[in-house]
């Protein structure tokens, strides 16, 4: 049982004592135990008899002293109820804000981007830069190279117009690498146009953004809430429930929130599902939708759809469909949408016919696996010769091993391991050229789980670790276009706590990167985790090439299990959003 089970444990068994009362037999065992993989709740077996605690009837809680609660025949502990009513509760209050009405909206939009798609439809870009200028909460999905940051980077100039220079919008993303990239394409996209961004724009980390100090109160909450007119959150299928109810309370009532993400991709680590659950409320628009539709697109074929007539979560959702980073019919994203639709069929006979070319399959041998484990120790020893660390860290960047498992012998923690022992210089840990990556939030060093450095060794022979890292000051190169830039900074070895080798890194470590080159190995012992989620986040990690070193009874596996997180989180917000609209 891990600390964090353990820690849980006690806390209910506290307060089950204060109560005075049992719990459900065997039900916080199980709420527990569900915890664990991602759940926020569990349905109850309707046949089965359910005293609950005090204070757990339906949607009500007693306090403090409420250990589990149920709400829509799901029994969950008082500690996710509460998060997910607060969540459900703002997003319910964004959603439904009166729109706003924008004056020459359609030319805001038009001077961004085009309006029509080649089909007569509308550019689902534009409607996405529509949506987010018009309201509080914009939600933009799809798929990889569907051009979500190109519509981020359009809206950053949307907003300019419309509201002016001293609009004040945070970019931000669960993990750091996220993060850098999503700053890095945007920065590039900017420099390429030859349009400046002329807003106060700050990049960070959830953690970063919101403030987090280890062991004390958070320095952004419902009292101190956020200095930003707009907060951007990339990655946003990577959000948990409690890290995003943070970000809900110390959003300002005045601010906008756009998520941007794929629903596909893997789960976050810890309990909850954010995405997911709010397009699950997004299934048809209103009247109000259609009449911003019909202001900004007047021309656009239309579906006989017919709208509702009250406002839903639909009117802020918008989806990308057509790609642009993997060209109509190219391999590899031909390949991604073949695993995202589950025909496992499909994608063995693809592969064993070579149907995707840059996707590779391997078959599992010892001696494939020894030659191309030894081409990516040349590659590691060619990063060493790079003129400089930041040179190296892009270096580092292009190609991937990626696991399903951090333990046993296809591992992450074993092929770190054999790395480490294969470059290592007369036993030395910190030896040039060794890249890094954080495992735990050091905000005191400014450094946040994900983050990757490389060994340095220096002109006198010592060796320093150095990541990218956000500079903030003003009149620096990369602030010609109102954003931080990112250089390198270097510690100490000793100064850095949580960190180990990124030879190898598992598809959740690697999920909001992006790399030249992927390679996926993993096998059937994987079972606990392969499924077709995995799959996907993985092979949509590579922008080039993937390479499969696995056995058919692994990929289809994978390709057989998908992703099930309970919880009332949806049911919260279409509840709100009746019970809002009812009032209204």
């Amino acid at each position: 049982m891990t600390m964090r089970v353990s820690q849980l444990a006690k806390w209910l068994l506290v307060a089950c004592r204060r109560l005075a009362a049992e719990p459900p037999p065997g039900l916080l065992a199980r709420l527990i135990a569900a915890h664990e993989f991602g759940h926020t709740a569990l349905p109850l077996d309707p046949d089965a008899a359910l005293q609950p605690t005090d204070g757990a009837r339906d949607g009500a809680s007693n306090g403090a002293d409420s250990v589990l609660e149920t709400f829509a025949g799901h029994a969950q502990l008082a500690r996710f109820a509460v998060l997910e009513r607060q969540v459900a509760h703002r997003l319910c209050e964004l959603a439904l804000a009166p729109q706003e009405a924008v004056a020459n909206l359609a030319q805001m939009v038009a001077a961004q981007t085009e309006l029509y798609a080649s089909d007569g439809t509308l550019n689902a870009q534009a409607l996405a830069i529509a949506v987010a200028l018009s309201q509080p909460l914009a939600v933009i999905h799809g798929g990889p190279g569907t051009g979500k940051t190109t519509t981020l980077y359009w809206l950053l100039q949307a907003c300019e117009q419309r509201f002016g220079k001293d609009f004040r919008i945070a970019l931000a993303a669960p993990t750091g690498k996220a993060a850098t990239r999503m700053l890095d394409a945007i920065s590039a996209r900017a420099q390429v146009s030859g349009r400046p961004l002329a807003n106060l724009i700050h990049a960070a980390t959830l953690h970063r953004l919101l403030g987090y100090r280890p062991w004390r109160r958070w320095r952004h909450d419902a009292n101190h809430p956020l200095p930003w007119d707009m907060v951007i959150i990339d990655e946003a299928s990577m959000l948990d429930l409690e890290l995003f109810a943070r970000l809900l309370s110390a959003l300002p009532k005045h601010a906008r929130l756009v998520l941007v993400g794929d629903p596909d991709q893997l789960p976050p680590v810890a309990p909850g599902s954010i995405l997911p659950e709010i397009l699950a409320n997004a299934s048809v628009t209103s009247t109000r939708r259609s009449a911003l539709e019909l202001a900004v697109f007047p021309r656009a074929r239309r579906s006989q759809h017919a709208p509702l007539l009250r406002p839903t979560m639909a009117d802020c959702a918008v989806a990308l469909t057509r790609a642009h980073r993997f060209a109509a019919g190219e391999a590899l994203g031909a390949f991604a949408l073949c695993v995202r639709a589950g025909d496992s069929d499909a994608v063995i006979a693809g592969l064993q016919a070579g149907r995707w070319p840059g996707v590779q399959w391997l078959p599992p041998s010892e001696q494939i696996l020894h030659e191309h484990l030894m081409l990516r120790i040349a590659e590691y020893r060619a990063l060493a010769c790079a003129p400089d660390p930041q040179q190296a860290l892009a270096a580092a960047a292009r190609s991937q091993w990626l696991c399903a498992l951090r333990r046993g012998p296809a591992g992450v923690e074993a092929l770190n391991r054999w790395s480490d022992h294969e470059l290592a210089e007369a036993g030395q840990s910190w030896f040039h050229g060794r890249v890094v990556m954080v495992r735990a939030n050091v905000p005191q060093l400014g450094l946040y789980n994900g983050d990757l450095g490389v060994v340095w060794r220096t002109p006198d022979g010592s060796s320093r670790v150095y990541f990218m890292q956000v500079q903030s000051a003003q009149g620096q190169a990369g602030q010609s276009f109102g954003m931080q830039s990112f250089a390198p900074q270097s510690f100490e070895p000793d100064e850095l706590p949580h960190v180990e080798s990124a030879f190898a890194m598992t598809v959740h470590q690697a999920q909001g990167s992006e790399f030249e080159q992927v390679t996926l190995w993993f096998d059937h012992h994987a079972d606990a985790v392969l499924t077709r989620e995995w799959l996907y986040t993985g092979v949509t990690r590579a922008r080039k090439s993937v390479r499969i070193y696995a056995s058919e009874q692994a990929i289809r596996m994978a390709m057989a299990r998908k992703v099930v997180r309970h919880s009332t989180l949806g049911l919260r917000m279409a509840q709100e959003c009746r019970d809002r609209l009812a009032e209204s």
